[in-house]
C-alpha cells in the first residue's frame, strides 16, 4: 500500500515543537511549542484534523505524556512555591480528548533536583497503568562518557 501525502496537523505557521505525544486512542496530539522568550508550554489539537487546539499549560509545561487511558496529561513544569535557584516539577492536568478541554486543575505530583525544568529531571514516560518511569543522574557529578543502564526486573526490585 501507498502512505499517501504529507498533511500539516498544526495550523500555525512554523511552530517550535519541541515534543509530542498521541493519546492512546490516537484522536488527540500533544505537544510542547518553545515560544519566543523561550518557555515551553504544552498544547492539544484534534487528531488528524488539528482543527481545534487547547493551550494545556501557560506557566511552563514541557515533555508533554498522555496517561494511560488519555484523561491527563502529564508534563515537566517550574516547581511551586517558586525557589532561587528554581526547581523542577512532573504535574499532570486532568483532560477531556472528546470535548478537548481541561477537566480540572494542574496537579503537582513531585519536585526534583536543584535546575530548572527539563535538566534536572531526564526523560520521563507513564504507564498504562498511571506509574511513572523517570531516569536520573546518579551521583552529582556528570559521568566521564555516556552509559546506559538497563534495569531488569525493576518492579521485583521495588517490592511490587
Amino acid at each position: 500500500g501507498s502512505v499517501g501525502a504529507p498533511e500539516r496537523v498544526l495550523k500555525q505557521s512554523d511552530p517550535n515543537i519541541t515534543d509530542f505525544d498521541l493519546s492512546p486512542d490516537g484522536s488527540t496530539v500533544a505537544y510542547c511549542i518553545r515560544e519566543a522568550d523561550a518557555r515551553a508550554n504544552s498544547f492539544l489539537t484534534d487528531f488528524p484534523a488539528g482543527s481545534r487546539q487547547l493551550q494545556v499549560t501557560t506557566t511552563g509545561g514541557a515533555r508533554p505524556r498522555f496517561s494511560g487511558d488519555g484523561s491527563a496529561l502529564f508534563y515537566l513544569t517550574r516547581a511551586v512555591p517558586h525557589t532561587d535557584p528554581p526547581r523542577g516539577a512532573v504535574a499532570k492536568r486532568p483532560v477531556a480528548l472528546k470535548s478537548l478541554e481541561t477537566s480540572g486543575p494542574p496537579v503537582q505530583l513531585f519536585v526534583d533536583g536543584k535546575e530548572p525544568p527539563g535538566i534536572m529531571l531526564a526523560p520521563f514516560d507513564v504507564a498504562r497503568d498511571g506509574r511513572m518511569l523517570t531516569m536520573r543522574r546518579a551521583g552529582g557529578e556528570k559521568p566521564s562518557s555516556p552509559r546506559l543502564v538497563l534495569v531488569q526486573n525493576w518492579r521485583a526490585a521495588l517490592g511490587r
